[in-house]
């Protein structure tokens, strides 16, 4: 902010204030932010994307879906341009358009994983099973740089609501189990998978509890002294 009194126009620092404030959940703060940078770059495809995301975490979904499209006109060749658009269909409800919007993302050459993550999730919230499945499943195949690890650990959660819908008990576990795996936790479990999760827990508890087995003296093959006594 400092930064921006004495240099209004600089970009880059309102790009980095207007993540901070993602980061801080200050999602007015970041409204205001990214309207400036629009502003002052309105050919930004980028910075309508990150608008309408600030606009649809306060709820208003209309505009940020407006944001959305603005920013998809500005460059339509751009999957991160439509994956925006798409999201902001998804945070309104409006599943069809969600879809529809994403479901050419599944189709580029070589898909990313978030893509697929997200046109699962349009496809869990219409209750369509198994394309949601088919589409979490494709997300953690695709998951696989470190980086990823969050887009993985979702799907794979994702992956255990499923399973949990379908009362396959034993695959939602290890859903999951896969899911905690990557390092990736939410902040209020979904109830379908409170008992995979208390398993776990309890499987935990006896791991830790279990005796751990004697370590055995090494035997040396070697003589004890020249002599070979």
């Amino acid at each position: 902010q400092q930064v921006l009194q004495k240099h209004p126009g600089e970009l880059i620092a309102r790009a980095f204030l207007g993540d901070t404030q993602f980061a801080l959940s200050d999602w007015a703060g970041a409204e205001k932010t990214w309207r400036a940078y629009a502003a002052l770059a309105p050919s930004s495809a980028w910075a309508q994307g990150r608008l309408s995301k600030a606009l649809a975490r306060q709820g208003k979904h209309a505009d940020a879906i407006a944001a959305a499209k603005r920013g998809f006109a500005l460059l339509p060749t751009s999957p991160e341009a439509r994956l925006e658009l798409g999201s902001r269909f998804l945070d309104a409800g409006n599943l069809q358009e969600a879809e529809e919007t994403l479901e050419p993302l599944s189709r580029a050459a070589k898909p990313r994983a978030e893509h697929l993550l997200r046109l699962g999730w349009a496809h869990w919230l219409e209750g369509e099973l198994d394309a949601a499945d088919a589409y979490f499943r494709r997300a953690a195949d695709l998951a696989t740089s470190p980086g990823e690890w969050r887009t993985k650990g979702r799907a794979t959660y994702d992956l255990a609501l499923v399973a949990a819908k379908r009362g396959q008990a034993a695959d939602a576990k290890a859903q999951l189990k896969a899911a905690y795996a990557t390092g990736y936790r939410v902040k209020e479990l979904d109830p379908s998978l409170t008992a995979a999760a208390k398993e776990l827990e309890r499987d935990d508890l006896t791991r830790a509890a279990a005796p751990k087995p004697a370590k055995q003296r090494e035997t040396s093959v070697l003589p004890l002294n020249l002599f070979g006594e």
